[in-house]
C-alpha cells in the first residue's frame, strides 16, 4: 500500500548534493526483498535521470549487502567441505558422491516452498540447512 504525505519545504544537503529521504515501513506480512523489489521497480517506473544516485539505508542496506555475498560463501562452504571429506575418505570420489545429494534435497525444500506460498525467510532457510544435514548424514552413513 503507498501513501503520499507533503513535507516541508527544506531541500537537504549531504555534502554538496541535494538529497531526498524516500522510507518506507513493512506491512506484517511483506518480506523485506519484496518492498526492496518494489521500490527499485517504482524508481525505474519514474524516468529519473542517469545523474541521479539512488541508495538503500538501514536494513534494506544491510539486506542487500548479504546477497552480494552468498554465491562466493557458499562455493567457500562446499570446498570445505569436500577438502574436509576428501581427507577424511582418502578419496577424490566418495566426496562428490556425498555431495551430490545436496542439490537435489534444496531445490526439493525450494519446490516445495513455492508449491506452499511460504516465503523464504529465516526460519525456512534454517529448515533447508537442517534438512541438508541430515541428507548428507545419511549419504555418509551409505558410503561407511
Amino acid at each position: 500500500k503507498e501513501v503520499e504525505t507533503s513535507g516541508r519545504s527544506v531541500i537537504h544537503r549531504q555534502g554538496q548534493f541535494p538529497t531526498v529521504t524516500y522510507s518506507f515501513n513493512l506491512g506484517a506480512k511483506a518480506s523485506l526483498g519484496d518492498a526492496v523489489s518494489a521500490v527499485t521497480d517504482r524508481l525505474k517506473a519514474l524516468d529519473l535521470p542517469k545523474s541521479l544516485r539512488i541508495d538503500y539505508q538501514g536494513t534494506a542496506e544491510a539486506f542487500l549487502g548479504s546477497l552480494e555475498n552468498q554465491l562466493p560463501l557458499l562455493l567457500a562452504a562446499v570446498v570445505s567441505v569436500y577438502i574436509l571429506l576428501g581427507m577424511l575418505y582418502e578419496s577424490y570420489v566418495h566426496p562428490i558422491t556425498i555431495l551430490s545429494t545436496l542439490p537435489s534435497a534444496a531445490v526439493g525444500a525450494l519446490l516445495m516452498l513455492v508449491l506452499l506460498g511460504i516465503d523464504l525467510d529465516i526460519v525456512s532457510l534454517i529448515g533447508i540447512v537442517l534438512l541438508i544435514g541430515i541428507v548428507a548424514k545419511n549419504a555418509i552413513m551409505m558410503i561407511d
